[in-house]
């Protein structure tokens, strides 16, 4: 219930603030704006549409993938020697003269593995985010009544000994090898139809942040 009163406050407040902004006239261009320019949100289902999306798009991002940047530089304050690998990589294939690009992100496996490290290490949803039972069911003898709310220990997989050796441990070489430890982007951005809709962008953007440091 707490949940819900917060989330309804997150998108009710700025989708109302910004109609009213727009509607004197005053409103920046965002997501909101181009969507009432186009006289979306008139009805109750569009405007409900609208602000959601609004809600989704900045509530998806808005700090989670700085979660994981401020991760990062934590790791490499407790780890300069990681940072040293990541830097001696990062000069030898792209150089001293421009910073890295997505194009090379083929040949910088070290940065990627880093990448995967920090969304091990420390998962931006450690419960993930909660799913809803549709239907009655058993699983492994535990009865699951419809509309239960499930939460999964996303944390508990990303340090689950008998998968990930030392799982306390920060250490990116667990992703390269000849017999490389599971990609943690398999699990850290959620799974099923409330898997993270922008997790390409997310993964992008730590990649391309982390490489450019």
């Amino acid at each position: 219930q707490r949940w819900r009163e917060v989330m309804y406050r997150f998108v009710d407040t700025p989708y109302a603030f910004t109609k009213q902004q727009f509607a004197s006239g005053k409103a920046k261009p965002s997501f909101v704006t181009s969507q009432l320019e186009q006289g979306l949100g008139r009805t109750p289902e569009e405007e409900f549409n609208v602000k959601w999306a609004a809600g989704s798009l900045y509530g998806g991002g808005a700090d989670t993938t700085v979660s994981s940047i401020d991760c990062f530089f934590l790791a490499m304050t407790l780890h300069p020697e990681i940072q040293r690998k990541g830097q001696e990589e990062i000069d030898r294939v792209v150089g001293t003269d421009r910073l890295p690009t997505f194009s090379d992100r083929p040949e910088l496996p070290y940065v990627d593995a880093i990448v995967k490290e920090i969304l091990r290490w420390h998962p931006v949803a450690p419960l993930g985010v909660p799913h809803v039972s549709s239907s009655d069911e058993i699983y492994n003898g535990y009865f699951i009544p419809k509309g239960s709310m499930l939460l999964t220990n996303i944390y508990f997989y990303m340090h689950d000994p008998s998968v990930y050796r030392n799982p306390n441990d920060f250490r990116p070489e667990r992703f390269l090898g000849p017999t490389p430890e599971p990609d943690s982007r398999l699990l850290a951005f959620g799974f099923g139809r409330r898997i993270c809709p922008g997790r390409e962008l997310a993964d992008g953007s730590i990649w391309l942040s982390i490489a450019m440091c």
